[in-house]
């Protein structure tokens, strides 16, 4: 559970590979936020995906402010932006 950003490893939590694992599967496509959580969802579960996209952003994004890679769609969830 590690990537490699500017050549230098970045460790990811479980919830942050599984969360980047669902993205990659779908990339460049919508994936609703209800698609990532592990359980039934409530409010509380998609909370807790927004905050785990947060997390992810910090650990791979140039600036987390401005993402490239993982972008909000809203009022739908997120897109993971490869090419």
């Amino acid at each position: 559970m590690q990537l490699l950003k500017n050549e230098k490893i970045v460790y990811l939590t479980e919830s942050e590979n599984n969360l980047l694992i669902k993205l990659i599967k779908k990339k460049n496509l919508i994936v609703l936020r209800e698609e990532l959580t592990e359980s039934e969802y409530d409010e509380n579960e998609l909370r807790k995906i927004d905050v785990q996209v947060t997390r992810l952003r910090q650990k791979i994004e140039k600036n987390p402010k401005q993402p490239h890679f993982i972008k909000t769609i809203r009022g739908k969830g997120y897109k993971l932006i490869c090419n």
